[in-house]
Formats: C-alpha cells, sequence, structure tokens
C-alpha cells in the first residue's frame, strides 16, 4: 500500500517524533473516520461522506499511499455527485463498489503504517 521509499523522502526532513506523532494522529482518528463515513451512508447524507471523504483523501496524500488517495477521490467525487442529484443509480452502484475496497485499503495502510512507525522509534 505504502510506496516506502516516497514515504521516507516525504518524511526525511522531519524530526523522527514528529513523524510518530503524524503517525499516531492517523491511528486515534481512523475509527471515527470511518465511523462518520458508514453513518453518512446508512443516511444517504452525501454532503458530509463527501466532505469526510476528501478529508480523508488530505491524510493519505502525506502517506505515500496512491491507490487509497484515489480510491478516497472516487468516493468523493461519487458523494458529490449524489448530493447534487440524487436519482442516479449507476453511481451509488460506484459508490457502494469503491466505499468497501476503500476502508480495505485503509486498513492496510494502518498496517503498513505500524511498520513504518518502528523505523522512526
Amino acid at each position: 500500500m505504502i510506496e516506502k521509499q516516497l514515504f521516507l523522502d516525504t518524511f526525511k526532513a522531519f524530526d523522527k517524533e514528529v513523524v510518530v506523532e503524524i503517525i499516531n494522529i492517523f491511528f486515534e482518528e481512523y475509527p471515527e473516520r470511518f465511523s462518520k463515513m458508514d453513518k453518512n451512508i446508512a443516511e444517504l447524507n452525501f454532503k458530509e461522506l463527501a466532505f469526510n471523504a476528501h478529508s480523508l483523501k488530505g491524510v493519505v496524500s502525506n502517506f505515500a499511499a496512491p491507490i487509497l488517495f484515489e480510491l478516497a477521490r472516487e468516493v468523493e467525487n461519487y458523494s458529490t455527485t449524489l448530493r447534487d442529484n440524487n436519482n442516479q443509480s449507476d453511481i451509488i452502484e460506484k459508490l457502494i463498489y469503491t466505499y468497501p475496497k476503500m476502508k480495505r485499503a485503509t486498513a492496510e495502510l494502518y498496517t503498513d503504517l505500524k511498520e513504518m512507525e518502528k523505523y522512526y522509534i
């Protein structure tokens, strides 16, 4: 999931403590972030889902995880489209297909970050 060399290059100018803190913030926010998005989907709240997917996209852009970044972008875009026009069943199908992939990719990122964290401790 993580492109390790890109990750190391991104954070090479940071103190190790700062990198660990950034990773730990992600760990702390991860469960709540997906709890909110699960609720957004259950309530068909596409405005909030778009916002939360956009937020996730911003966070993962720092972690050199391009596949997850793209999945978050897709969920954000589908949500924005649905927010603006609720009657697009083809977009709902795409969202239903993509969202679980994004959740799995985020779980993989979590695991990868646990490994990367060891490098900085």
